[in-house]
């Protein structure tokens, strides 16, 4: 049971991010405890809370034109967000719902867990959140997973990225040229 709520939190995330017609959320089975540093489920992790702005700031200089954050509790967040890739010179809409756990073994633990059917596990150390990570800590991240899902109609992709105790669920899509 488990398992085919995972699926339909990432087919969640993947339309979420296709429409951006609202956000969409960690069902109740798979939202993580709120870490350490939250008291009240109405207060926001601090460490969450600034790797979310410390990512806004990096991706601000990519022609960002959307930014909108839904807080679903102090330790979950849902960002949507819509920018040109300067590369490719496409519009870029994503998701990504980023959850803080209470530990690496916890966030480890609820990686390990996921359905990662069709996804491949790459070695990206360098990507933009390992650092926002390391600029928020001052330290490079100790644990980082990443794998990604390529899906060519769309052309979209998936990630499921975990560093340290945070994991970011990423649904991204490419506008046609």
């Amino acid at each position: 049971m488990r398992a085919h709520c995972l699926v339909g939190l990432i087919a969640l995330l993947l339309v979420g991010g296709v429409l951006s017609a609202g956000c969409t959320a960690p069902s109740a089975n798979t939202t993580p405890s709120p870490s350490a540093t939250a008291q009240a489920a109405e207060q926001r992790d601090p460490l969450l809370e600034n790797y979310v702005n410390s990512l806004h700031l990096e991706l601000g200089g990519t022609a960002l034109s959307a930014w909108q954050v839904t807080w679903e509790n102090g330790s979950a967040v849902n960002v949507q967000l819509q920018r040109e890739d300067a590369v490719l010179h496409r519009n870029v809409t994503e998701n990504q719902t980023i959850l803080r756990f209470k530990s690496i073994d916890e966030a480890s633990n609820y990686v390990d867990n996921l359905d990662k059917t069709g996804y491949t596990a790459t070695a990206n150390v360098t990507s933009i959140e390992t650092k926002v990570y390391q600029g928020i800590t001052g330290a490079t991240p100790t644990v980082y997973k990443d794998y990604v899902q390529i899906k060519l109609a769309g052309p979209a992709y998936n990630n499921i990225k975990q560093i340290n105790d945070i994991v970011v669920l990423q649904s991204v899509s490419l506008a046609k040229t």
